[in-house]
């Protein structure tokens, strides 16, 4: 089993025996943030080179999101190539004109 394997088997026993600490940790974290509403514009505004960074990471990543298709656009795609394939099929085999659902 490789690194990342054993890592995954690893979190998912850990998260098995700790079932509520996601949701704790979401609520601290919530909390924390309406204390502090204004914290990462702050430290943004004095940290230039992390901000550059993560605007480019966040962009690399939108970037990579914007390459998958669509699930209507994949679905006509299949479709145009299911109509070809068929009309392909019935031109080239001249048995499938005289071919009929109810066999006569």
């Amino acid at each position: 089993m490789c690194q990342k394997g054993r890592h995954r088997k690893a979190c998912l026993a850990w998260n098995k025996k700790h079932p509520g600490h996601d949701h704790s940790r979401r609520v601290k974290t919530q909390a924390w943030a309406k204390v502090f509403p204004d914290y990462w514009q702050r430290y943004r505004a004095t940290h230039p080179d992390y901000a550059e960074r993560e605007r480019k990471r966040m962009r690399a990543k939108r970037g990579k999101i914007r390459r998958v298709a669509k699930q209507d656009a994949w679905d006509r795609r299949v479709d145009g190539v299911l109509d070809y394939l068929i009309w392909k099929e019935g031109v080239a085999n001249q048995d499938a004109l005289a071919w009929s659902p109810s066999g006569a």
